[in-house]
């Protein structure tokens, strides 16, 4: 008797062809709209933390090479063309002939200065600080400096990466 009624009931309201066992357009259009927004928020992370890293990697190229100066002016490395070395000059300019921010590292001797070396900023990052000019000087001497120098790296969206040249010629970050 249950199982008659119950086909009386199937029988009198036939099944919807649209619930039978796929998804309704909303409910792809919900999962869709929920998978954009997990995507878009993954990039916009990415990019910032390539942003930041981009900034770290030239803030730490920097310290390499300022240390690299300071080496080589205690170890008195010259060219053979120079006969007394005087001093390590780095320039940091913040908008260079490209428009690019840049550094220059030039040995300075008794009789003239030797080529200097240029190396240029990603596209993205600049000097905040003003154009200036530090001289390490030889047999540990340190630098020209009276305070300490502050050279600032910024991005485009990222956070500052700062360097600081102490007068005797220590180089770190904060």
């Amino acid at each position: 008797m249950v199982i008659i009624m119950a086909q009386k009931i199937h029988d009198a309201c036939p099944a919807k062809p649209w619930r039978s066992g796929g998804f309704t357009f909303i409910e792809l259009i919900v999962v869709i709209a929920i998978i954009l927004v997990l995507s878009v928020g993954v990039l916009v992370n990415y990019n910032s933390y390539t942003d930041r890293e981009r900034v770290r990697q030239s803030g730490l190229t920097i310290k390499s090479d300022l240390r690299l100066v300071v080496s080589k002016v205690n170890s008195g490395v010259k060219s053979a063309t120079c006969t007394t070395l005087v001093s390590y000059g780095v320039t940091f300019t913040s908008i260079c002939s490209d428009g690019r921010s840049c550094y220059t590292i030039t040995p300075y001797c008794s009789t003239n200065s030797d080529e200097p070396m240029t190396v240029y900023l990603p596209k993205e990052i600049h000097f905040q600080s003003a154009d200036q000019t530090i001289r390490f000087l030889p047999l540990s001497a340190g630098t020209d400096l009276t305070t300490d120098a502050v050279i600032t790296l910024r991005g485009i969206s990222t956070p500052d990466y700062v360097i600081s040249i102490s007068p005797s010629g220590m180089i770190s970050d904060y």
